[in-house]
């Protein structure tokens, strides 16, 4: 519910947006100079694989699931093609009884091609920072991730964003044994693959 209710609120501010700078568009996307402010909904598929590693002893598992993710996004092409730009994802879902929220902050270069029609090819690289939550327990650790797909220029300022995305994301822990007086390292990887539906705007 939380979910939405932000979609709704970034959609709507996206539209005013729109609607203030539809009427005289002087930047061409893509165009050195030009700003791009965004969101996306994800829905993507995790892969989980956890490991403790002792002094004696070394166990593994892994599981998946499927939810939903919302992320919003600005640029600013410092060249005609090449965007820098920033993201900021949230996720909060409940797996198997446990609440797990992410806080995502990334990097992200972009290169987008002009085709000189409706339709701009992308592809992007990200790198970042994760903030992990579950139950009680938080941890936090490195991200990157690539993307690509297609932004489509439907009116005026606007753009349908279209694509694929791939994410990692690794968290350490390090914890003291109860029994023995041994160090047991936890490390947990997530995968994760999805498609995303976007919607920004230009100027």
């Amino acid at each position: 519910m939380k979910l939405s209710l932000q979609a709704i609120a970034l959609i709507s501010l996206l539209f005013i947006a729109n609607n203030t700078n539809a009427q005289s568009t002087k930047h061409i996307y893509t165009g050195k100079g030009t700003w791009e402010l965004g969101g996306e909904l994800f829905f993507t598929s995790f892969d989980n694989e956890h490991s403790r590693l002792g002094n004696e002893f070394t166990s593994g598992s892994s599981n998946s699931y499927t939810n939903f993710a919302l992320d919003a996004d600005a640029g600013y092409f410092v060249i005609n093609g090449l965007k820098l730009g920033a993201d900021l994802g949230f996720e909060a879902d409940d797996v198997w009884g446990h609440t797990q929220n992410r806080i995502k902050v990334y990097f992200t270069p972009e290169y987008v091609m002009n085709t000189k029609s409706i339709i701009y090819p992308y592809i992007a690289a990200s790198a970042g920072y994760t903030l992990f939550s579950v139950s009680s327990s938080s941890y936090d650790g490195f991200s990157w991730g690539a993307k690509g797909g297609v932004k489509l220029n439907i009116a005026g300022n606007s753009l349908l964003n279209i694509g694929l995305t791939y994410y990692e994301e690794q968290y350490n822990s390090t914890q003291q044994t109860f029994f023995t007086p041994e160090t047991v390292i936890t490390k947990d990887k997530y995968k994760q693959l999805g498609v995303t539906l976007g919607w920004s705007v230009f100027f």
